[in-house]
């Protein structure tokens, strides 16, 4: 349930921020069933000039939800390595880039890899 509201009301929710204010305040009658959305709503203030409803991602610069902002959000940043560049670069082929990769986290198929794998 979103906001302890019942699955079978949320769907009937199509309300506006502009259909609760009457005459510049708030008008949360409506909303006398629901206390704990009241008192959230109550903490908002009420712009003076007109404007239309949207979202806002707060952790973007520009309030826009972007799928950076997504990925960052789920994953965090990475971790910024310098030999990474270095080793995966145009220059060096791939194949050869790989088999420093594979060396570098005990990857590669030795005879002691392979039987700690049990092969």
């Amino acid at each position: 349930m979103f906001l302890s509201i019942p699955h079978h009301l949320q769907v009937n929710l199509n309300a506006k921020v502009m259909d609760f204010i009457f005459n510049d305040r708030w008008n949360f009658s409506v909303l006398n069933r629901f206390p704990h959305i009241k008192s959230l709503a109550e903490h908002v203030t009420i712009p003076f000039e007109l404007s239309e409803d949207k979202r806002i991602w707060k952790s973007s610069d520009n309030g826009f939800l972007t799928f950076k902002n997504v990925y960052e959000f789920k994953y965090g940043v990475g971790q910024n390595i310098k030999w990474v560049k270095d080793l995966w670069c145009t220059y060096i082929p791939p194949t050869k880039s790989f088999m420093v990769w594979r060396i570098m986290h005990n990857k590669v198929p030795t005879d002691e890899n392979l039987w700690s794998r049990g092969f």
